[in-house]
């Protein structure tokens, strides 16, 4: 069984079903909000394709990739149809199991369908002519926050330019509302906090060709430093990503 992957991206994993059968059952495995927003899309496609049956599996983040990583090694034992990985992980795939993965060219992606995708997110799912997973989200980041709480601290939102604005915001509007934080962050799991400042700055974990650990340099360095005087500061607590 090879599979396919879109990344958040999803990936398909096919098995001997034809290609562009009409009918039959596709299994995705997904977790948390992407699966949930999949599941919604089930109701459209089949208006498009009344005789397919769409299961939506959710695993979990970390479960899927264990499972799908096992079943790759196992020469495709156990997989799913559909696979839902993020960007991030990609390569590992692409690298260690070349064969586990379907070629969408095949299945009638074409150049077009690449083109309406920005390249950023294709860059890490296409390995030289083959295409072995398409992007199904990207990832912005924004910043939400209590007007009532700024206006009470008597901070302008505009105002906020840097990190370093950030956290001095935060001192105020934290003495201004006892009991509020000014943000939080995953610190026993997701990197993400870390991951989105440190791509300001130029960081990646590892060299172009995949052939050394670079997480030491200056630019990774300045980011976690950065955190670490927000965590010190006392504007940012810990919380897991799902319920902040």
């Amino acid at each position: 069984m090879r599979i396919t992957l879109t990344c958040a991206a999803l990936a398909l994993a096919l098995g001997s079903a034809p290609a562009f059968a009409q009918s039959g059952e596709i299994t995705i495995w997904s977790w948390n909000v992407a699966a949930s927003s999949l599941k919604a899309t089930i109701e459209g496609f089949n208006k498009q394709f009344p005789d397919i049956k769409v299961t939506v599996q959710d695993l979990g983040n970390q479960p899927i990739y264990d499972k799908s990583i096992a079943g790759c090694a196992a020469g495709g034992e156990g997989l799913p149809d559909i696979v839902t990985i993020e960007n991030g992980e990609a390569e590992n795939y692409w690298s260690q199991f070349p064969d586990c993965f379907v070629d969408l060219h095949t299945l009638g992606y074409t150049a077009e369908d690449q083109a309406k995708f920005p390249d950023f997110k294709r860059t890490e799912l296409e390995v030289e002519d083959k295409a072995y997973a398409m992007p199904w989200d990207s990832g912005p980041v924004a910043m939400y926050y209590r007007r009532d709480f700024y206006e009470k601290a008597g901070v302008d939102p505009a105002s906020i330019k840097t990190w370093d604005d950030f956290i001095a915001a935060g001192k105020k509007i934290q003495e201004a509302n006892p009991g509020v934080t000014m943000t939080n962050a995953d610190f026993n799991g997701d990197s993400e906090f870390f991951r989105m400042i440190a791509n300001e700055q130029g960081c990646a974990y590892f060299a172009a060709d995949g052939q050394s650990i670079t997480v030491n340099q200056p630019g990774c360095m300045a980011s976690m430093t950065k955190i670490k005087e927000m965590k010190d500061a006392g504007i940012i607590s810990s919380a897991y990503w799902s319920t902040k």
